[in-house]
């Protein structure tokens, strides 16, 4: 038997800190390592996302779990016809609104308007240098309109994280990199390693760095966060929050996870659907398990051999989990 096998939770009443919305898998860009296919109609039905009236009575619902924090995602956000609809509702609660962007379509005007609504934090998606971020975005010009967006963020007074997936196209030059993103003023950078799904199996020989480099490059990332005053460059591991929860036997999940087609899951980086908000209302899916998604023993058999990165490859399929 496996530890998970023994992972028991107190069950005790609660609410999620923090929810994580996919409100469109549209997309403007083609990037080489998107894990969830943005943008492409082979992967994704864009007719069954959800729509505005139902986002709409979605968004209440979110205000109404009082969570402490919400992440807008994507495919690109400002694709959604009704971001600033969902924005408006989200304004007149005390929730934290984060918004994750390639910054294409963020101007001055739209940079007041997010101001005007509240909008808490923007992460902006920057990777590399000029043509090494339009290589990898598969859109000439995007890295300058990643770097206005940032400027007009700035300018608005929201707080602005850059991210960035290291590759063959920006490792050697990533101390450069660091500078220019602090010189925008940026001070916070978030990087995790590319993950062998989605889109990045197609360019995976192209695009990915080899063991030596990425043990290279968090050493050079140690460095640099100890020569930088006031910069925080994180490395981020992208299956913490499937294993250390377990191991730390957390009572409840942090983070509750929604698809633009309406599905529940708990990870973004595994197609798990637990319900569907167009037959249960979110607090009631909540309270009926997902609050204990992390002792049930579907999941646990689905994600324990999930051991690094390179075995989420294996999980291609979508597991449909009962609450």
């Amino acid at each position: 038997m496996m530890y998970y096998d023994y992972v028991k939770y107190r069950r005790e009443s609660c609410m999620p800190r923090s929810i994580s919305w996919d409100i469109t898998n549209k997309c403007n860009f083609k990037c080489k390592h998107c894990f969830n296919n943005s943008g492409d109609e082979n992967a994704h039905d864009f007719s069954k996302e959800i729509d505005k009236s139902t986002a709409l009575d979605l968004a209440h619902q979110i205000v109404d779990m009082k969570v402490n924090q919400i992440c807008l995602c994507g495919g690109e956000t400002f694709l959604c016809d009704y971001l600033f609809d969902i924005l408006d509702i989200f304004k007149q609660s005390e929730m934290l609104t984060s918004i994750v962007s390639n910054g294409y379509f963020i101007t001055k005007d739209i940079a007041k308007k997010l101001q005007n609504l509240g909008v808490y934090q923007i992460q902006i998606s920057i990777d590399g240098l000029g043509y090494q971020h339009d290589i990898f975005r598969g859109k000439k010009g995007a890295f300058d309109k990643a770097v206005a967006a940032v400027d007009e963020l700035n300018k608005a007074n929201i707080k602005t994280l850059v991210s960035c997936c290291p590759n063959k196209y920006n490792y050697n030059s990533f101390r450069e990199y660091v500078n220019f993103i602090y010189d925008l003023g940026c001070k916070n950078i978030r990087m995790m390693p590319l993950l062998p799904i989605g889109r990045a199996q197609k360019y995976l020989n192209e695009i990915k760095l080899t063991d030596i480099q990425l043990f290279d490059l968090t050493n050079i990332i140690s460095e640099l966060n100890s020569e930088y005053e006031n910069l925080q460059i994180e490395w981020g591991d992208p299956l913490e929050h499937l294993h250390t929860i377990l191991l730390t036997r957390r009572e409840s999940p942090m983070v509750m996870s929604i698809k633009s087609n309406g599905d529940i899951g708990i990870t973004p980086y595994i197609d798990i659907v637990v319900a569907n908000i167009a037959n249960r209302r979110l607090k009631e899916i909540w309270n009926s398990g997902y609050n204990h998604i992390w002792e049930n023993q579907e999941v646990i058999e689905i994600i324990k051999d999930v051991k690094c990165i390179q075995d989420l490859s294996s999980k291609n399929d979508t597991y449909k989990v009962n609450l």
